[in-house]
């Protein structure tokens, strides 16, 4: 289309190139002596150059921009953009590994006032507060915040479980009442904004002190929360969901599973709705306390019934439910935890029992068992909340004594792994009674203490902790409420986001393109979104999965993606092998523009007049055709 420019007041002698422009800022070409500082006059003299709107239709007019290898922007994982990527000092290229990030927090139920809060993985400040349950009329759940009582009162949370996207579900068991499970969104862009308004409602710590203010509708909006995604009923009344875990996915999300312990059974729910998939399987005769998802997809329970018949698996695949073999002595469970080694030739479960100061230890691949009594360690304690990092076994103890004697201990105890031969322990003062325990992204263990409703954080480097306040009332966790077990032994991934600015608005994306090295039962999957601004992104969908061979069409299924300036690439990477990772060199996304030119083709209609001794404005304009490349 027809696009004028207006240029002057300049001395212009016919076809002077001083009055021809070949971009789309108005003012003369940047020839050698001519000044830029113009002033434009468009009602008497100046000159119109006729230019055209180009439509860039061919790769040959495309740009590209990237991050990577080789771009100019080499990868930065920082907490706010990666989960469980590196990069590789030798060659740059971008890995599966244990990172830092954490940016999933720390999820804390408190059963006597119905919520559940969500601690930063690094200070240890509560950033965020949530009810456990949003009543309503298609669930059964008890008044929000109302007191737990074993018989009839409260929503009692316990369990939470955090899953491949850092979002969090929690049980809630609902003595004599109807039980559910209540999900929360682990990021902004996973919440819903239910009125509206263009805002995202949620808690966050406003004045910057690390305690949520309940008094506050800013920092707790309480049920209104809209990170507080739904809310579903599990089983019938009585039922009491207990035990809790996220089952393995090849991509996206795994389903959630629940353990109804009165009614010994397993249940399936979607991760995004809650629906149930299926009905509930008999898991007799376990009555389900603790439950973890292994490596190959199985969901294992495990009971509280004192028997040796205590442990068996959910197969996904079909659902059927299969017994381990009977373990060597009654099994009294509280926590349970999964660890594999590198190359899954070893995975066991490690069980605390809590009545008489052991460990038991389940080969998952030889269905055998090993038992470690802690008093062969110079320990008497009562072991409640296990969990695993690469080379250590962690156990909460609750009490100084076996057996629930000997008073709250102000301790945690470390076993080394797979063999359980060797432990320490480490104590934390301002601390006592320890139930839940949970390994960090970074190394860090997390331990939860109900005697004084805070929770401690051993650092990495174990030479120094760090104890919260009283925050919670009653906590009561002790599952993989920070996400490590699933996302480093069961089903290990990560990702990488970045944004590629085309510095042109109206963008045309048109392909992404990488290069990649992807090792025998490794995955990459890339998804984007389009935006005008940065802001713009956040409230865009993802577009994806792209996969193959690159490059990837983003013009069609599954985009097409939307013309915008920003690009959002979101790489998601995963291994069913921990020895071997993809490796990810460069990402770069390619597209055209579209904008105003004045190209040297053709001729170009001149209208000038010779200032200062321009001819009177209402004289006839003079018409020249000025030929090609002048």
């Amino acid at each position: 289309m027809s696009a004028p420019l207006i240029v002057g007041p300049v001395r212009c002698e016919a076809c002077d190139p001083a009055c021809r422009t070949f971009n789309d800022e108005p003012g003369p070409a940047d020839l050698p002596d001519r000044s830029m500082n113009l002033e434009y006059d468009g009602d008497e003299g100046g000159v119109v150059l006729e230019g055209e709107f180009i439509t860039c239709m061919s790769l040959s007019c495309a740009t590209t921009g990237g991050s990577g290898v080789g771009t100019g922007s080499p990868w930065m994982p920082t907490p706010d953009n990666s989960d469980g990527v590196v990069v590789d000092p030798t060659d740059g290229a971008l890995t599966l590994g244990v990172s830092t990030s954490n940016r999933n927090g720390v999820w804390v139920a408190s059963m006597d006032d119905g919520t559940v809060s969500r601690l930063d993985p690094v200070s240890g400040r509560e950033v965020g507060r949530y009810p456990s349950t949003r009543p309503g009329p298609t669930n059964g759940a008890r008044p929000a915040y109302e007191a737990c009582n074993w018989n009839n009162r409260g929503n009692c949370p316990s369990r939470t479980a955090v899953d491949q996207n850092f979002d969090v579900y929690v049980a809630n068991r609902a003595f004599g009442n109807q039980g559910t499970v209540s999900k929360i969104a682990g990021s902004i862009e996973g919440c819903v904004d239910r009125n509206g308004d263009g805002v995202i409602q949620t808690s966050r710590d406003v004045n910057g002190n690390g305690v949520i203010d309940r008094a506050s509708a800013v920092e707790f909006p309480g049920v209104n929360d809209e990170c507080l995604l739904w809310t579903v009923d599990v089983g019938g009344r009585n039922a009491v969901p207990r035990a809790l875990a996220v089952g393995t996915a090849a991509t996206g999300v795994g389903d959630v599973w629940v353990g109804l312990f009165n009614t010994e059974q397993a249940c399936r729910l979607r991760p995004d709705t809650g629906a149930a998939i299926g009905g509930c399987v008999s898991i007799a005769p376990v009555n389900p306390y603790g439950a973890v998802a292994d490596p190959a997809g199985r969901i294992w329970f495990t009971s509280r019934a004192a028997s040796t018949r205590a442990l068996g698996h959910v197969n996904p695949s079909t659902g059927v439910w299969t017994m381990a073999a009977n373990a060597p002595s009654n099994l009294v469970s509280y926590g349970m935890t999964v660890w594999s080694n590198s190359t899954l030739t070893q995975t066991y479960l490690y069980i605390a029992q809590s009545d008489n100061n052991r460990i038991f230890r389940y080969d998952v691949n030889t269905n055998s068992w090993f038992v470690r009594d802690l008093s062969s360690l110079g320990q008497y304690v009562t072991p409640r909340g296990v969990a695993a990092s690469e080379t250590d076994l962690w156990v909460a103890t609750y009490t100084n004594g076996t057996g629930w004697g000997g008073g709250c201990s102000n301790r945690f105890m470390r076993l080394a792994l797979p063999s359980l031969n060797s432990g320490s322990m480490y104590s934390a003062t301002g601390s006592s009674c320890h139930l839940g325990i949970g390994v960090g992204f970074d190394n860090a263990v997390w331990s939860v203490a109900a005697g004084t409703q805070n929770a401690v954080r051993l650092a990495p480097d174990r030479a120094s902790y760090v104890v919260t306040p009283g925050l919670f009332v009653s906590p009561y966790t002790y599952s993989d409420f920070i996400g490590f077990g699933l996302n480093v032994f069961a089903n290990p991934r990560g990702n990488y986001q970045f944004v590629i600015d085309s510095e042109c608005d109206n963008y045309r994306w048109a392909q992404l393109q990488w290069t990649a090295s992807l090792p025998a039962g490794t995955s990459v999957e890339y998804y984007v979104r389009s935006s005008a601004t940065t802001a713009g992104l956040a409230t865009q969908p993802w577009l994806g999965p792209f996969t193959g061979v690159s490059p990837a069409d983003l013009t069609v299924a599954p985009g097409p993606v939307p013309a915008g300036r920003f690009l959002e690439v979101d790489i998601r990477m995963a291994t069913a092998d921990r020895t071997v990772t993809p490796r990810i060199y460069d990402v770069q996304g390619t597209g055209m523009c579209d904008r105003n030119v004045y190209e040297p083709i053709g001729v170009y209609g001149q209208r000038y007049d010779a200032s200062p001794d321009r001819p009177d404005p209402m004289d006839p304009t003079r018409e020249l055709g000025c030929p090609r490349g002048t």
